[in-house]
């Protein structure tokens, strides 16, 4: 343990540098274990098991916005101190088990096939591990510990994908394999965690009502929103799942997982800034505040364009040849697939800065209106143009929430001050 903690909280000095550091670690392997898994599935188990694990995986995703709630920004960027971190610990513990309700209950009143249900509820312990965690490293994050929270990440997400690798390689049991990924997590939690804790006097598991109430109705709309978001991301391959065998779900989960590098890489670039951001808005530093913004905005634009460029010349022959899957048709798709993935950074970044702003009631009327145009094209673009459609799917729901998220910042007092 005493190694342990010596490693993780280092010293004080340069926390910045490491926190960039393990923070791109700690979020490429976020980003990147589905891919991770899903290759594992597919090259062991096959098309038709991976499938199944990815809608299993997927459902769950979806749901872990709930127990999350989407308060980690929030919370990094409460510099005032508004909500002690007993508030965040008690409306965690109350969305992780609505978040687990709603997940079988999805599963359930889904229809969904019996392993599919199964491998949906052990996922959901997963992302159970995964929300505990967002709200320790939320209070790490508020106190410029952003270096300890994503070592903590980095090195939890490496050991759990890769006993499941293991696993699932020696046993071809994916409810094995997803079993040991679940009880893994638990364990490495406890053990990264535990030692480190006594740096954070303000971390104690304890519920306090005081505030709760407030503070889940403050964030209902990023939970709103994030839980949308999450539905809109991957709206297509339910819609694939109603309409399509489940080999296609494959190929066009191979096809979209590429499309979160962007985020992933600019995530690397915003998130050590979180707190500073916080911390410019609320003194009243517009100027500066919105300085980091445009230039962050402009990486992601530059990101996408080398991100585009790379996936249409060489990134698909590598998928290809990396998941055993001839995707030669698929190029075009692919390539537009990579475009819409830089619109959706864009619009995780505008949710962002707009909670920062502390406008992030309107990020709930976006999404909104983007899930009721989705609820009536996607079957439809599915059922007359197969993949393609399912692209569609996701490309328009993405443009119309850039729109109004970028509608609603240029409205925000905060750009005329």
């Amino acid at each position: 343990m005493k190694v342990i903690k010596k490693w993780l909280m280092a010293d004080e000095q340069n926390t910045m540098r490491r926190a960039a550091l393990w923070n791109t670690i700690a979020s490429a392997e976020y980003s990147l274990q589905s891919a991770v898994l899903l290759l594992v599935v597919t090259r062991v188990g096959g098309l038709t098991a991976a499938g199944t694990f990815t809608i299993a995986y997927t459902v769950a995703q979806m749901m872990a916005t709930i127990g999350s709630y989407a308060m980690r920004d929030y919370q990094a960027s409460d510099v005032s101190g508004k909500y002690k971190f007993s508030t965040y610990w008690t409306s965690r513990m109350i969305t992780i088990l609505v978040m687990l309700i709603s997940c079988m209950g999805y599963a359930v009143l889904g229809k969904y096939a019996v392993q599919q249900i199964i491998l949906i509820g052990i996922f959901s312990i997963y992302r159970t591990v995964d929300d505990i965690e967002d709200v320790l490293q939320g209070e790490m994050q508020r106190k410029y510990r952003l270096d300890v929270a994503a070592k903590i990440m980095a090195v939890r997400i490496f050991i759990a994908t890769l006993l499941f690798t293991i696993v699932y390689a020696a046993t071809k049991n994916l409810f094995l394999a997803t079993a040991t990924f679940a009880v893994t997590a638990i364990v490495a939690e406890v053990v990264l965690n535990a030692p480190v804790l006594e740096y954070f006097s303000e971390i104690q598991f304890r519920l306090n009502r005081e505030g709760v109430a407030a503070l889940l109705i403050t964030c209902f709309p990023l939970c709103a929103g994030g839980f949308l978001y999450n539905y809109l991301v991957n709206a297509s391959k339910y819609a694939i799942n109603r309409n399509m065998p489940e080999m296609y779900q494959t190929v066009f989960g191979i096809l979209f997982m590429p499309i979160f590098v962007i985020n992933m890489l600019s995530v690397f670039i915003y998130k050590p800034m979180v707190a500073e951001m916080g911390r410019l808005w609320s003194e009243g530093e517009k100027r500066n505040f919105f300085k980091i913004v445009i230039k962050q905005m402009l990486i992601i634009v530059g990101l996408t364009g080398i991100v585009v460029l790379g996936g249409y010349v060489i990134g698909l022959d590598i998928l290809g040849w990396i998941y055993g899957v001839d995707l030669a048709e698929y190029r075009g798709l692919f390539a537009i697939l990579l475009c819409f993935g830089g619109i959706a950074a864009m619009d995780a970044y505008f949710v962002l800065i707009l909670t920062i702003m502390r406008r992030q009631r309107v990020v709930i009327a976006a999404y909104g209106v983007a899930a009721g145009l989705n609820l009536v094209m996607a079957d439809r673009l599915v059922q007359a143009y197969g993949l393609s459609g399912a692209g569609a799917v996701y490309g328009i729901t993405m443009i119309v929430v850039l729109l109004l998220l970028g509608m609603f910042m240029l409205l925000g007092k905060g750009w005329r001050q």
